[in-house]
Order: C-alpha cells, then structure tokens, then sequence
C-alpha cells in the first residue's frame, strides 16, 4: 500500500499579511462602488437620458452597459468566493473570517459569519450568472431549453448586495483599524465621469439636430 504523503499544516496568516490583503478587498470594494455610481449616472432609465443614449449609439452602449453589469456580478462573485480552491488562496472576503479565527476574535468570529452569510443570499444571482453565461456557457440556456431563465439584476438588488458588502468591510475594519469607511462616497476627478459623458452626448445630440 503506497504511504500517503502528509498534508501541509496551515500556517496562521501573520498581521502583516492581513493588512496588505485588507488593504486589496479595501481598493476592490471601492472600485465595485465607484464602477455602479458611474453605472447610474449614465443608465438612470430616465426618458430624457434614454432618448440621448439612443441616439447616440445605441447599440454599442447596450454593450457597454450589459458589460457593465456582467462586471459588477462578476466582481461580487469574486468577493463571496471561498478563501481557497484546492492549494490556490483567493483574494476574498473569506480570508478577513480566516484571520480573524486565526487571531482568535471570537466574537468577531461569529459577526463575520453572520454578515458574510447575508452577503452571500443576496449575491445568489451574481453568482448563477458568473456560473452559467459570464465564466462558463450553460449549454440548456446558450440553446434556450432551460426550465427557467436566469434572473436579470435590478437596481435595488446591487444597492442592497452593497450595503451588505458595506456592513462587512466596516464591522472588520472597525475592530482591526478602529474606523469605517464610506464606500458610497467613492469619486473619481470632476469632469471624468458618468454625468460629463451624458453633458457631452447631450451636446452632441442637440448639434445634430440644429
């Protein structure tokens, strides 16, 4: 019988690691917020930026925005991933619950849990959709002979999944570093933006018109 070699024993991550992986889920976390407010200064679903959106280009900005949606599934399905695949570590919310068992915060072990669990029941559709079109083709729904139909993602839906992502980045943030973070609050340079790209076909728009 041939010896079974031995698993390696997990080593605790050290503060040091925690800190720089913090800091990445920080920066993520931020990004994720910044790329949904810039979503809805374009795609407000207003009449008046619907009729400008469809005259300018309304087939490549159905692209865009669609890709923006599959982004910001794609970028909470990461998030709510497990700490580790097989021997590869993810870069996810997870290694935040790891370390703090490592620590030994109790207490916040079990808030961790709780809050990463509520995350993880409103990403459920982020995470179908990674699953089935964005990462893999779903062959029953690439051919439309599925029983159902994947869910489409609403407005509300990624505002509630953010809130949640929120209230776990600061519960952690709060106990390791002693201060929160507003992630809604996330702005890029003035005039860079959502609003100056709708001023700008707006602008166009009347031009062509005249």
């Amino acid at each position: 019988m041939a010896n079974k070699t031995p698993k390696k024993e997990q080593r605790p991550m050290s503060r040091d690691e925690f800190e720089r992986i913090f800091k990445r889920l920080d920066e993520v976390v931020a990004e994720l917020h910044y790329i949904w407010k810039e979503y809805r200064k374009v795609f407000t679903g207003r009449p008046e930026d619907v009729a400008i959106l469809n005259q300018s280009g309304s087939n490549f900005l159905y692209i865009v925005q669609h890709s923006l949606l599959d982004q910001v599934a794609l970028m909470f399905s990461k998030l709510t991933d497990r700490n580790k695949q097989r021997s590869d570590e993810n870069l996810s919310l997870a290694q935040v619950n790891v370390y703090a068992s490592d620590n030994g915060d109790l207490d916040l072990v079990k808030d961790l849990k709780e809050l990463l669990d509520h995350l993880k029941e409103g990403c459920e559709r982020f995470r179908v959709l990674r699953n089935k079109r964005i990462a893999h083709s779903d062959l029953n729904h690439e051919l439309n002979i599925h029983e159902t139909p994947l869910e489409g993602i609403s407005m509300a839906y990624v505002e509630e999944a953010l809130d949640r992502l929120d209230r776990f980045m600061n519960r952690a943030e709060g106990y390791y570093f002693n201060r929160t973070t507003a992630y809604g609050m996330t702005a890029g340079p003035v005039g860079a933006g959502g609003q100056r790209f709708m001023s700008v076909l707006d602008a166009g728009v009347q031009a062509l018109e005249k």
